[in-house]
């Protein structure tokens, strides 16, 4: 049995805030529309989870179920509470709650700004 090496705890919160920037950097890049980019942060033969939606595996899937949104379509993700367990060196899990504001950019503003 092979036994992994105990993070020091400046190793474990470097660890860790590393996934929450990555969770952070996802939704930056969707809310600016930079499919290329979020697909990048996946690995070749990686799976997005949505929710009610179907998986999509693989850079090209993700860029192409992105693009094929409206164009004048306008997100914005507020993350909170991201907790991050390290499974291992290289395994990860994470939790946050997310909400979601969606509208258009042919929405009017009004005094606080666009409807969502």
């Amino acid at each position: 049995m092979k036994h992994e090496p105990t993070p020091s705890p400046v190793e474990r919160m470097l660890a860790e805030q590393a996934c929450r920037d990555l969770v952070a950097q996802a939704a930056l890049l969707t809310d600016t529309r930079n499919h290329e980019g979020f697909a990048a942060l996946f690995t070749d033969d990686g799976v997005l989870i949505r929710p009610a939606a179907q998986p999509l595996q693989g850079h090209a899937a993700i860029v192409a179920s992105y693009r094929a949104r409206p164009a004048e379509r306008v997100t914005r993700h507020l993350i909170s509470n991201t907790l991050v367990t390290l499974e291992s060196e290289t395994l990860a899990h994470a939790t946050s709650c997310v909400l979601l504001w969606t509208g258009l950019e042919s929405d009017m503003a009004g005094p606080f700004g666009r409807p969502a």
